[in-house]
């Protein structure tokens, strides 16, 4: 989303923490950090970003030896991203996922220069891409963001779907340990489809359920052996067992598996 600012302030160009959040990404916990980019001076701000001026390609820092510097993980695909730039009196908004676990800071390495035509005319279109990079001309920082003096930290939407979720698996735990194959059959459906995927802990759910006489856990059982883990033998094996127990789709199954 990109904003004009109607009464540009000094200092020219800031990036502000506007919002933090706890979240997660698949198995790790995270902090979202929403941020705000403004450019209020009164020429463009060039930098890479992914999707145009929305999206820029910040750097995450830590301390080390008593200064900030970058962890390096691998980066990202450049191929992703273009050169871009933010005009006078603009800003946008971004987020950031943060370590939960060490002060960090953001850092954007940009440029206000244009690109010399004498340079441009003897390097390579790729390395021209990256020229604010470069350039390193300048950087921009945001505040230090630092978990641990932080309390009361929000859930985003997606943490809180993710903390009722594991709420929901602690309750059925302890039906499933009873025998309620229907707890069972509804847990190995949130191991399978939610967030929290495990494929270990979804087929020990269904098979738990199944052997309890779910015929649905026997029928998944039999498809996520035939279609995931390409084994037929046990396909055939869960699907006869969804027959039995009144699964017509698991009858249709077999025979097209030349079984019975």
């Amino acid at each position: 989303m990109v904003v004009f600012l109607r009464n540009p302030t000094s200092p020219p160009a800031t990036i502000r923490l506007v919002k933090l959040e706890q979240t997660r990404t698949e198995r790790d916990e995270y902090l979202q950090a929403t941020f705000v980019l403004t450019n209020s001076s009164k020429g463009p701000i060039c930098y890479i970003g992914r999707m145009g001026a929305a999206w820029p390609r910040v750097t995450e820092l830590h301390q080390s030896g008593g200064e900030w510097k970058e962890d390096y993980t691998g980066g990202e695909c450049g191929l992703s991203y273009i050169p871009t730039a933010l005009l006078p009196n603009q800003s946008v908004v971004f987020e950031v996922y943060i370590d939960i676990n060490r002060p960090t800071k953001i850092a954007l390495e940009h440029s206000t220069r244009r690109k010399s035509d004498r340079l441009t005319a003897k390097l390579p279109a790729w390395v021209m891409t990256w020229f604010p990079l470069l350039l390193r001309e300048k950087r921009l920082l945001s505040e230090e963001i630092n978990p641990a003096q932080l309390t009361n930290i929000p859930y985003s939407s997606e943490m809180r779907s993710f903390e009722s979720m594991r709420a929901r698996l602690m309750s059925l735990r302890a039906l499933a340990l009873t025998g309620d194959s229907a707890a069972q059959f509804e847990m190995g459906e949130l191991f399978w489809t939610e967030d929290i995927f495990e494929v270990e802990q979804a087929l020990n759910s269904y098979e738990m359920a199944a052997t309890n006489g779910h015929p649905r856990a026997a029928y998944n059982l039999g498809l996520i052996h035939d279609y995931v883990l390409a084994d037929t033998t046990n396909a055939i094996k869960w699907y006869r067992l969804a027959k039995d127990l009144g699964c017509e789709e698991a009858r249709r199954n077999l025979r097209e598996l030349g079984a019975r």
